[in-house]
């Protein structure tokens, strides 16, 4: 394995440090929807709080800042492309399960839900991708 230069080693900081700043938002907003669902369980309504959609809009939105403080660095490392993707397909998949928490038809939210999961899959890919170009300093 080739030694990873001073230049390269400052540009996989900076990727981190962006990543880094959404961090604790991104975990808040989690830490809202498991707090919901534990709810909803309990009362077994079966209904969707509004409260749960607004959360979900900035978990989306707060994906999308990280993605494009990425897209703002510049470093022209393969990791931050990667990464960059992963990050869409997140923000896409967080956005497909707000639809199917929102539509009335079954269908719709089958559809959703199965749009949501691919979303998460490919953004696990490139995520993994993103993140062994960062080990690797490309």
């Amino acid at each position: 394995m080739s030694r990873v230069t001073t230049e390269r080693q400052r540009k996989v900081k900076r990727i981190k440090a962006a990543l880094a700043a959404s961090d604790h938002a991104v975990y808040e907003r989690f830490s809202s929807l498991d707090a919901f669902e534990s709810s909803a369980q309990k009362g077994s309504t079966g209904e969707v709080n509004a409260a749960w959609i607004a959360t979900l809009g900035k978990l989306r939105d707060e994906i999308l800042a990280a993605r494009d403080r990425l897209f703002g660095l510049h470093t022209g490392l393969r990791a931050e492309t990667a990464l960059a993707k992963a990050l869409t397909q997140a923000a896409a998949g967080v956005a497909a399960w707000q639809f199917a928490l929102q539509v009335d038809d079954p269908k719709e939210t089958q559809a959703a839900l199965l749009r949501m999961k691919t979303h998460f899959i490919t953004a696990e890919q490139f995520g993994k991708s993103g993140a062994n170009y960062l080990k690797q300093g490309k």
